[in-house]
């Protein structure tokens, strides 16, 4: 009698561990969507802050120079000085916001730059102001 049950009680326990392990299997690794999945320290955070911002500057700098092939030698030389002023307001506000004391400011400093360059460049793409669906 115990030699009849033994089959079907190893079969079982195969059963259950092959489902056990299926369980248990890892799930697939999947590859983070930015830096911040991963950041853990505020060195890291502070890195994923600048790489965001050198990236927003690219974007910026990509539909600034489109723009300016737009515009008359007017429109130009007002677009730079707004630029300028823009840029030094930019960084003098990131600096504020980044001012408090504590290890995470330089993570708000670095993300105010992001963000600000970010709208600052939406700004630009949906210039002029006052253009519509057809034009």
């Amino acid at each position: 009698m115990f030699k009849r049950t033994l089959p079907a009680v190893f079969t079982i326990g195969l059963a259950l561990c092959a489902f056990g392990a299926a369980e248990a299997a890892p799930a697939k690794k999947t590859k983070p969507k930015s830096c911040w999945d991963t950041a853990q320290t505020t060195y890291d955070m502070t890195m994923c802050g600048a790489s965001e911002g050198k990236a927003a500057d690219a974007e910026l700098n990509r539909v600034y120079q489109r723009l300016m092939k737009d515009l008359t030698p007017e429109q130009k030389a007002s677009l730079i000085a707004a630029e300028r002023a823009w840029i030094a307001f930019r960084k003098a506000d990131c600096a504020f916001v980044g001012s408090e004391d504590g290890s995470i400011a330089s993570v708000d400093a670095a993300t105010c730059w992001t963000d600000r360059t970010i709208e600052r460049t939406k700004q630009l793409k949906d210039w002029p102001p006052n253009h519509g669906p057809d034009e």
